[in-house]
């Protein structure tokens, strides 16, 4: 801190005007954040967000300090570091993109921490938006309209998650099985090309 015994009347003008500015833009960014805040009070589904909307932010991440719980399936140690509220970039609806996805966009102002994913219609219909996956590294998230009932939300998006990726992993096997089925068929003509060797 500076000592003002020894400035001049035009430094110790100087120095008010700086301290007003900085206190007018204190409130200003505090007004905002309140204003984005309350602005999805009403809304309770992540297909009304726009850009001008906050969301609350959980951050789980990878955490190799003493602070960090080891999860022995990972074999690495993670916390949850960051709960804060989140600005939303935007909301795309599929009509708007042309695109058979939604896509959402989320981000936070001074940490390596949001999203930017395409979405069906029944999670742009959800309140909450839940990202995780399997590496023992990196960070996952959850994004909530609804404070108050983040736990039960968090809950349920992750029911969801796996009855979503459940969905994805039988798809996939129904593929790689329609493959093996078309090679195992085709065992008249590997047999013609080996028989002829």
């Amino acid at each position: 801190m500076e000592n003002i015994e020894h400035l001049t009347e035009q430094d110790l003008v100087d120095l008010q005007a700086k301290i007003n500015h900085r206190l007018e833009r204190i409130k200003a960014e505090k007004l905002d954040e309140l204003n984005r805040k309350n602005s999805v009070k009403d809304k309770i589904k992540l297909s009304q967000l726009t850009s001008q909307d906050r969301i609350l932010g959980i951050r789980l991440a990878w955490d190799n300090t003493k602070d960090g719980k080891y999860l022995k399936a990972l074999n690495a140690k993670w916390s949850v570091d960051l709960v804060d509220y989140c600005n939303v970039k935007g909301f795309e609806s599929k009509s708007s993109r042309k695109s058979e996805w939604n896509r959402i966009s989320i981000s936070h102002k001074g940490e390596p921490f949001g999203i930017s994913t395409s979405i069906d219609d029944e999670e742009a219909d959800k309140p909450y938006l839940l990202f995780l996956d399997t590496s023992p590294t990196g960070y996952d998230g959850f994004f909530t309209l609804s404070p108050a009932t983040w736990k039960e939300d968090i809950q349920t998006a992750f029911k969801f998650l796996l009855k979503q990726r459940k969905y994805y992993q039988d798809l996939d096997t129904k593929k790689l099985k329609d493959k093996i089925k078309l090679v195992i068929g085709s065992e008249e003509k590997i047999n013609n090309f080996i028989n002829k060797l």
